[in-house]
């Protein structure tokens, strides 16, 4: 677990010192402790020793990054939940809500989605040991 932080510290600074900007906005309505998060604009991390609550996350994908986007994540307890959308204006919203309770590594499928705007939300109830990594 210290190691994971470090390197997602690591990260951050790496970030900040060559001056990349995350295209993205962040909303919260999580608590826990031991939690790093690091946000670059083609990922997102998060570690935590306990975790409650959601974090969202909109990012702008191509359609190069919809077929690219993959999720590696575990946690020793609780339950933990990975919900996609989209709003695709007059052909109405794109939803889709992946379980990533335990251990998960897998390519996305997101055919349904379009090129443009996306919301990325994790969703935790109860959870400890969080290790969560998402690339597009």
């Amino acid at each position: 677990m210290k190691k994971r932080l470090a390197l997602l510290l690591a990260v951050a600074t790496l970030t900040t010192c060559v001056g990349l900007v995350a295209l993205c906005s962040c909303t919260a309505s999580w608590s826990g402790t031991m939690m790093a998060e690091s946000e670059l604009p083609n990922s997102w991390a998060v570690s935590a020793q306990s975790i409650n609550g959601n974090r969202e996350r909109e990012v702008t994908m191509t359609e190069e990054s919809l077929g690219t986007f993959t999720v590696v994540s575990s946690n020793s307890s609780g339950e933990v939940n990975l919900k996609i959308s989209q709003d695709q204006g007059s052909d109405g919203k794109v939803e889709q809500t992946i379980d990533l309770t335990s251990k998960y590594a897998d390519l996305i499928e997101m055919s349904a989605f379009q090129a443009g705007k996306v919301k990325i939300e994790i969703q935790c109830e109860s959870v400890k040991d969080l290790e969560f990594l998402a690339n597009w």
